[in-house]
């Protein structure tokens, strides 16, 4: 585990993903960096979630609908 400092990473994405990034940067004007930094901490999360066996995530649209997003392993 690394803290206090910066790892400088290279990676080849998929136009598809660096469309999502550019999207997500655009809409929220968060950097490219901040956004793959989130990402990494989610999927990890994620993962945590299923080697528990299983949890979920509940998502709200402005229109009051839920949505619930289960993670199984």
């Amino acid at each position: 585990m690394t803290t206090g400092t910066l790892t400088r990473v290279t990676a080849n994405f998929t136009p598809r993903a660096i469309q999502a990034l550019e999207k997500i940067a655009g809409e929220t004007g968060d950097s490219k960096t901040d956004i793959l930094n989130r990402s990494v901490l989610l999927y990890d999360a994620i993962l945590d979630a299923v080697e528990r066996g299983g949890g979920s995530l509940q998502v709200t649209y402005p229109d009051g609908t839920r949505e619930r997003l289960r993670f199984i392993g």
